[in-house]
């Protein structure tokens, strides 16, 4: 990834560092309204990380020349949101019926 297609995932970096600043930083009030601020972490770790490698096969498909690859990178970096955010959610359910 090049130093462009990271620039561009900037606001992305900036909004996952200011949501856990903000997720730790509130703990207590946090669960005083009810949430469990490590789930609110973990999640946005795991979807921060998700994001991140989906828009790196997305700038992968996009250099390619091929037209196959192209549609191969972006359906792949679909389909790993989908299957990886529905396995997560699905295991969340099941621990916290």
């Amino acid at each position: 990834m090049n130093k462009h297609s990271l620039r561009n995932f900037l606001p992305a970096i900036i909004l996952f560092l200011v949501l856990n600043s903000a997720f730790i930083a509130m703990m207590k009030r946090l669960e005083v309204w009810g949430f469990t601020y490590t789930v609110l972490v973990f999640g946005n770790i795991i979807v921060f990380g998700i994001s991140f490698i989906s828009y790196w096969m997305a700038v992968k498909g996009l250099t390619t020349k091929n037209n196959h690859a192209f549609f191969r990178w972006v359906y792949g970096s679909i389909m790993l949101k989908l299957f990886l955010l529905a396995g997560v959610a699905f295991v969340y359910i099941l621990m916290n019926k």
